[in-house]
């Protein structure tokens, strides 16, 4: 029985992991739930997530045969470490992590700001703020570095890419002072299964916004 992953209708906290199982070449049910659902509806996260055999519900939710996972970043572990995605040995494992935890900086940086209500006088601030942390990862991909390890891409590449992809949306000049940042997010859209991913239905970008009802930019 292939794996099955769950979310709402929108990229958010699923969009590595659906990244992940597109370059791994994983065969997986995309279970969604519908955020307007009446109770008691199959597609009703309320009602249904006590019957899943769930240790700690949420969304998104992983099953694989015996393996029932939550926690986005546990999944992308759990899916880096199963399909060879996940660095050579042990030291790539935790620059891996290192990079996981980093990437999660910047993608907490935005929802922070894109759902506070002072948004319209924050953003005009956040890319001075953010400057130093692209400097050092600009820094880190220096030296003709295809991919974060170097030429073998890793699931820390799909939660850096997320970040900064939508980093780029959020500000239109974000790209141009970071040129290698720029590379780095061609290269990684280019790999023909991620593009796939990307141009199909499971990504959500032309029906859904990348997050929840309420994101100020982002969902436009």
């Amino acid at each position: 029985m292939s794996p099955k992953l769950a979310y709402w209708p929108i990229q958010g906290r699923a969009a590595p992991i659906k990244m992940a199982l597109a370059y791994a070449g994983v065969d997986y049910q995309d279970i969604t739930y519908d955020m307007g659902a009446a109770e008691g509806a199959d597609n009703h996260w309320g009602t249904q997530k006590s019957k899943l055999g769930l240790a700690f519900p949420n969304l998104p939710w992983y099953i694989d045969d015996n393996v029932k996972l939550t926690q986005s970043n546990a999944i992308l572990r759990h899916i880096g470490r199963k399909n060879n995605l996940f660095g050579k040995n042990a030291d790539e494992a935790s620059e891996i992590d290192m990079l996981i935890d980093t990437s999660g900086d910047i993608l907490a940086a935005i929802v922070k700001m894109i759902f506070d209500p002072d948004f319209d006088n924050l953003v005009g601030k956040h890319p001075e703020a953010m400057e130093p942390k692209f400097k050092q990862l600009s820094e880190y991909l220096s030296g003709g570095k295809k991919f974060l390890l170097g030429d073998s891409i890793s699931v820390a590449d799909f939660t850096m890419y997320i970040s900064l992809d939508w980093h780029s949306k959020l500000d239109e000049g974000f790209l141009a002072k970071f040129p290698i940042l720029d590379n780095y997010l061609k290269t990684i859209k280019s790999e023909p299964k991620v593009k796939a991913y990307l141009d199909s239905d499971k990504h959500f970008a032309a029906r859904c916004p990348p997050f929840a009802p309420g994101a100020k930019v982002l969902n436009k």
